[in-house]
């Protein structure tokens, strides 16, 4: 099983890897990925779930806010694109001249509609917890990473 949630697509010798056992700890790239300020405090969480590409995801969206300035909401919603030894997957909405850029560079593997979801919280100075779901699947739960 691959993040508790889907068969394990590498075809492990080990069947059992990820299954659930006292005293063990399943292979899994499963967060919450936790965010805190210079004092300790925590400020920002992202459950990430959906595909390999979960730790990617979630720095994606942690850099958006960072280096772009995007708000909490377009930072979860941006498109993110996942680059590897093989190529690259694009989620759907990056603008074409990126992509036919990317074509250009990269070997890029496929453009997605989506790959990984992020379901964030944040706790804001005055202690008010803003959630911000990411319903590209088309899914109705929200913040199922966490």
């Amino acid at each position: 099983m691959l993040a508790f949630s889907i068969i394990d697509m590498e075809d492990s010798e080990d069947e059992r890897v990820n299954s659930v056992e006292g005293r063990k700890r399943p292979r899994t790239s499963m967060s919450p990925f936790l965010l805190f300020d210079n004092t300790g405090q925590l400020i920002s969480s992202f459950g990430i779930t959906g595909s390999v590409n979960s730790i990617l995801a979630a720095a994606q969206v942690l850099l958006y806010q960072m280096l772009f300035n995007m708000d909490f909401v377009s930072s979860v919603d941006a498109p993110r694109i996942f680059v590897t030894s093989t190529g690259a997957v694009v989620e759907s909405g990056f603008p074409i001249d990126v992509i036919s850029k990317l074509e250009v560079e990269l070997s890029l593997s496929e453009v997605v509609v989506y790959d990984s979801m992020v379901h964030s919280l944040r706790i804001h100075g005055n202690h008010v917890v803003e959630s911000v779901c990411d319903f590209r699947d088309n899914a109705d739960v929200c913040a199922k990473g966490f």
